[in-house]
């Protein structure tokens, strides 16, 4: 027991075993097998340290209730214990009063979790969900020629796809039923038409019925046009040769007077059977379209108009004043006394002066008045019958 330091008093009934150096605080040595009757004083040689501060490596300041011994890479000093209300990392306070701990643990999932049953989902190093977690019908797919190849009876959870179709099938426990109702690609009802053939289509019909206002040629006999046949109820084309032949053959029934290819007319039709439209000379009873009452134009006047126009005028009106004899630049008025409801001033009317004798009275103005008339003579009149004819 190399530095073993022995204090206080051995008694005789105690014994040592091995053998004691001097050094070790015993005067002389002793063998094993010497026994030591009486007392044995011992002598304390070296010091054993009572507090920690005699420790070589420790290095204690202030220390207090609770403090524990830390190693900071060189000696032990004292510091804060942990479960003690201390500092523990960033967290100050007991460990069981740390709620946004708590908070933090209670927002994440337990390890338990992962990759278990109503857990969550792990991920591999390609950071891709392993197989092994994932259900079987997402790599069980297979597919088959068409659906009539499909087996007779299957597997709940597989995918099964007709290629014929491109359709997607489940099965149900006795029969396939489509995952998702969709549109195949085909030519019959049901199916969707191939896009390039789509476009193909649209493309000649575009250049079917589309006319490039870029560019301007002439039309021969190996153009096509376009047109609808009634009687197959379908979009057809035929040749401008076929258009022309057609064309031919219409006016050839209407104009029989014409002969020679339409190309270059030789023979044109005889127009002296027509009227000329400047001045013409009209035979028989010729008609025209009967303009509304009261058009003032250059249209023909048929009989119709005229009769309107005719029966919307009244019968002229004449005053008549007998014995009249008035000099030249005097007036006579007619009617003599009184008023006629006929003369009116402003009436869009006509009065025309009239004399029952050979020689024909002159007058240079007619004045209106309300009811009368003045007639202002230009000659000298005597005893004559004279009188006014008032046109409405």
């Amino acid at each position: 027991m190399a530095d073993t330091q022995i204090t206080g008093t051995l008694s005789a009934d105690e014994s040592i075993s091995g053998s004691l150096t001097a050094n070790e605080g015993i005067d002389a040595s002793l063998t094993p097998d010497e026994e030591v009757s009486g007392a044995l004083e011992v002598k304390r040689t070296r010091s054993i340290p009572t507090n920690l501060d005699d420790l070589g490596d420790v290095d204690l300041d202030d220390v207090q209730e609770g403090d524990v011994l830390q190693y900071d890479g060189e000696k032990w000093v004292n510091g804060e214990g942990s479960h003690g209300g201390g500092t523990w990392g960033t967290i100050t306070g007991t460990l069981s009063d740390q709620t946004d701990l708590q908070n933090a643990l209670d927002a994440k999932i337990s390890s338990s979790e992962k990759g278990a049953n109503n857990g969550v989902a792990t991920l591999d190093n390609t950071g891709r969900v392993p197989s092994s977690q994932l259900p079987s019908y997402v790599d069980d797919v297979l597919e088959y020629a068409s659906l009539s190849a499909f087996p007779a009876t299957s597997e709940v959870g597989k995918i099964y796809i007709a290629l014929d179709t491109n359709k997607t099938y489940r099965w149900s426990g006795s029969t396939y039923v489509e995952i998702s109702e969709s549109l195949a690609l085909g030519e019959t009802t049901g199916t969707a038409y191939e896009g390039s053939k789509g476009k193909a289509n649209a493309d000649a019909i575009a250049k079917a019925y589309l006319i490039d206002d870029t560019a301007e040629n002439a039309i021969d006999d190996t153009d096509y046009f376009p047109f609808y046949d009634t009687s197959a109820t379908a979009k057809r084309k035929t040749l401008w040769s076929n258009i022309k032949t057609k064309l031919k053959a219409y006016f050839d029934g209407i104009y029989s007077t014409f002969s020679g290819s339409y190309n270059d007319l030789t023979d044109e039709p005889d127009l002296s059977v027509y009227a000329p439209l400047a001045s013409p000379a009209l035979t028989g009873t010729p008609t025209a379209p009967t303009a509304n009452a009261g058009t003032n134009s250059t249209r023909i006047a048929t009989t119709a108009f005229v009769q309107t126009a005719i029966n919307g005028y009244k019968h002229p009106y004449l005053l008549i004043r007998e014995g009249v004899t008035a000099s030249a630049g005097s007036d006579v008025r007619i009617p003599a006394s009184g008023t006629d409801s006929k003369i009116y001033p402003g009436l869009q009317s006509v009065y025309i002066p009239v004399a029952y004798s050979d020689t024909p009275i002159k007058f240079s103005q007619i004045k209106v008045h309300s009811g009368y008339l003045n007639i202002t003579m230009a000659q000298e009149v005597t005893n004559i019958d004279m009188g006014v004819m008032i046109i409405t």
